[in-house]
């Protein structure tokens, strides 16, 4: 299963030293494609940088996906500067989420890509920010829209105490707290199905190099179906990544579900372009094309990953199938809806 090679290939890669790599040039050659498509060559260049592999194609096709990554890298920092500058000099004070603000932690800034800036303002600062950052001529985009699922808390004025200031050349970014950074990132990334490997490596990153230090009981906090996406997070990020458990859930009685596990692996072994739930033309568009709206919907039937998560249900042994029908028609009841108030 080729999701399986991509786990193998970044199986410890977020680490300072990590883990040799020992594949053959047909298993590089079959993975490679996936691993640039999804972000994750600069991590799995890291491995192979300290193993013996002979300079295959494939390989320095990674090496080079590496070197790029180091050069957005250096774009993406000037950007963040000048959003940060130019909203503080308007009287607002954003926070940085995501991105660069996990992406600082690795050894390395080429090893971790990311397509957009995002951000986090008061709400009723949020028309003047959008104003400011439309007058700003940036490199990349900048995106201040995200749900209160993934954050927890949308609005900056929310998080004002629970902040640590991180210094990027000569100005300083607010970015949450490693404790509730932790659970936005296991949300964001079953959110969205876990299609995207280095989502898992930024949990496996924070775990090790961070977990004797963090307040547990702060990251599971008080609702219980959150610190079960949490654990679940934590705990794929083990099995599928070699992550070193944390003590507290090292000895977990119940194992993960096996469809969570064979989900993962089959988003990360399939191309982005062909799987359900990637890049999707306006729904509106579909209405009145028979052909095209079945394949419409096709597309975005949802994995059983984020069909739990829609539904907040439990990570447990059970069948995924009922909530990915629930989850299917509940978002085809809005597409239509919001397709037809569109175009009256």
């Amino acid at each position: 299963m080729l999701g399986a090679l991509v786990a193998c290939a970044l199986s410890g890669s977020w680490r300072s030293h990590p883990p040799k790599l020992e594949v053959s040039e047909e298993d590089v050659d079959a993975v490679a494609p996936l691993l640039l498509a999804s972000g994750a060559a600069g991590l799995a260049w890291w491995r192979i940088r300290s193993s013996d592999l002979p300079p295959w194609p494939a390989v320095a096709e990674l090496r080079d996906a590496y070197r790029l990554y180091t050069l957005h890298a250096a774009l993406h920092e000037q950007d963040i500067r000048c959003v940060v500058d130019a909203l503080r000099a308007d009287g607002i004070d954003p926070v940085l989420i995501k991105g660069w603000a996990i992406a600082r932690l690795y050894p390395e800034p080429g090893l971790r890509p990311y397509g957009d800036l995002d951000f986090v303002v008061s709400d009723r600062q949020r028309q003047r920010a959008l104003g400011v950052i439309q007058s700003l001529q940036l490199n990349y985009p900048v995106d201040l829209d995200h749900r209160s699922e993934e954050t927890g808390k949308l609005d900056a004025d929310d998080l004002i105490e629970d902040l640590e200031l991180v210094r990027l050349g000569d100005t300083d970014v607010r970015v949450p707290i490693l404790e509730d950074h932790l659970k936005l990132l296991c949300l964001h990334l079953f959110r969205h199905g876990a299609i995207t490997p280095p989502w898992l490596c930024d949990i496996a990153l924070v775990i090790e190099n961070y977990g004797p230090a963090l307040d547990w009981d702060r990251v599971l906090g008080r609702d219980p179906w959150q610190a079960g996406c949490v654990v679940a997070a934590i705990r794929l990020a083990g099995d599928l990544l070699g992550a070193a458990p944390n003590q507290r859930f090292a000895q977990a009685e119940i194992p993960l579900p096996k469809w969570l596990k064979d989900t993962t692996l089959r988003e990360w072994g399939t191309p982005l372009g062909t799987r359900a739930g990637g890049p999707q033309v306006p729904f509106g568009s579909l209405l009145g094309r028979p052909g095209k709206l079945i394949a419409g919907l096709r597309e975005r039937w949802p994995n059983p990953i984020s069909a739990t998560m829609d539904l907040g249900a439990r990570f447990d042994g059970r069948s995924r199938l009922p909530l990915q029908l629930r989850s299917f028609f509940r978002r085809g009841r809005r597409l239509v809806t919001g397709a037809f108030a569109t175009r009256a």
